[in-house]
């Protein structure tokens, strides 16, 4: 497989994201038509990510005397810190990204037999099909957020009165901004004004929220491939007498094993014998995948549990304050929202993905192992012990992608948002 381009990985990503990937720049495109275009756009997001992260956390800093508006500020910078590490580590791993999206496009292992449970299958294709569409919603809601936050919300706060006469306040943040920022630069009229609205409000927002987004759609896909894949090898050993019967059939051209003799025929014992090794081998891809999936998740993993909990925690604080700033308010209670399903997205596919390799050891043991010989029944018993521990995902085993995971991020962020409430009520 070539590592920078690949037909399998783009027809994958193609019918996965559409075009949501390539705006929100997350993988090079290093085909001759768009390399040069795509580097462009990666080392002007970068650069503008890192920026605005930087301009956000310092205007945080300076408004941290005015809580309103600091947490606001640093919800804001926080998720920009997200987007960075986002666009960087994405890259960063696009060989890795181009090896699993390789993988899903041509598949994990080819049984060269037809599938003996086709509706149950197409039943949960059409469930994944499902939660890609959901995710598209998601990623376009975030989108959507951009425009909140940097046209709509502040338009409504000045129509409320809550507009300032001056551009900067006595900390030097321009507040005549969509987003109040400090810039090293003059930015309260002319050539500055423009550039800080366009290159760093708009485009960061534009970044922003497309590195969010498509990162959200990115690992949605990658763990819908381990979950299909999973799906069909449990398929696959549940229907193991019909696949050995099958190959018995092609092999000796007999209508029926005789049921009486199972266990003193060679030859439907090797048949026997193949199809485990074809499932053997199939879950030894799955592995191979997964030990990719964690190298590139391991970053944006940690990284999104331990951010967002934060950000959670500092748009609670924001709306608890009960400003009559209606559209901060929207603004930062549109962001929680959106932080929340993200959070219960990744928890939701990684227990999902536990789930289903529980479910595959306990296809192995409850298959018809009494009617195997000695050999099968040691191929059978090795396999059950590589299946004993499902897969799950997570960081550094530091944090896992379940249900109970998001309990506790919700319960830290509540946590955070308590201690800080007593912080300001003690000041």
């Amino acid at each position: 497989m070539d590592s920078w381009v690949d037909e399998y990985a783009d027809k994958a990503m193609v019918d996965l994201y559409g075009i949501f990937l390539k705006l929100s720049v997350l993988v090079l495109d290093l085909s001759p038509s768009y390399a040069a275009l795509s580097i462009i756009g990666v080392v002007m997001s970068a650069i503008g990510l890192f920026s605005i992260s930087v301009m956000l956390t310092i205007s945080a800093y300076k408004m941290s005397d005015d809580f309103e508006d600091f947490s606001g500020e640093a919800n804001l910078g926080f998720l920009s810190i997200l987007s960075f590490i986002f666009v960087c580590n994405q890259n960063y791993y696009r060989r890795e990204l181009i090896l699993l999206h390789h993988m899903i496009g041509k598949g994990f292992h080819d049984y060269k037999e037809p599938q003996y449970s086709p509706e149950e299958l197409e039943k949960y294709k059409q469930y994944l099909n499902k939660l890609y569409l959901a995710l598209m919603i998601l990623a376009c809601y975030v989108v959507f957020i951009a425009l909140l936050v940097i046209f709509i919300c502040p338009y409504i706060d000045r129509q409320l009165g809550f507009g300032w006469d001056d551009a900067y306040d006595q900390y030097g943040v321009n507040r005549q901004l969509p987003v109040p920022l400090w810039t090293p630069f003059a930015s309260d009229s002319g050539l500055g004004y423009w550039s800080t609205l366009v290159l760093i409000e708009c485009f960061g927002g534009a970044m922003f929220t497309l590195s969010i987004g498509g990162t959200a759609l990115l690992f949605t896909g990658i763990s819908g491939g381990i979950l299909l894949e999973q799906k069909l090898l449990i398929l696959s050993i549940q229907n193991l007498d019909k696949r050995a019967k099958r190959r018995y059939k092609m092999l000796v051209g007999a209508d029926e094993v005789n049921k009486n003799k199972f266990g003193e025929d060679p030859l439907y014992q090797k048949c026997i014998e193949y199809c485990l090794q074809q499932n053997v081998i199939h879950h030894h891809c799955i592995l191979r995948y997964y030990e990719v999936y964690q190298q590139v998740g391991t970053v944006p993993l940690l990284a999104s549990f331990a951010i967002e909990t934060i950000a959670i925690a500092m748009s609670m604080i924001r709306l608890n304050e009960g400003s009559a700033k209606w559209g901060a308010n929207i603004a930062f209670g549109c962001i929680a929202i959106a932080e929340m399903a993200n959070m219960i997205m990744l928890c939701v596919l990684g227990e999902q993905t536990t789930t289903l390799g529980l479910d595959m050891n306990q296809s192995l043991y409850f298959s018809k192992w009494y009617r195997f010989n000695k050999k099968n029944r040691m191929i059978l018993l090795q396999f059950l012990i590589e299946t004993r521990n499902p897969l799950r995902v997570g960081s550094l085993g530091l944090v896992g992608c379940n249900m109970e995971q998001f309990s506790q991020v919700m319960n830290s962020a509540y946590s955070f948002f308590n201690l800080l409430k007593v912080s300001k009520a003690r000041d």
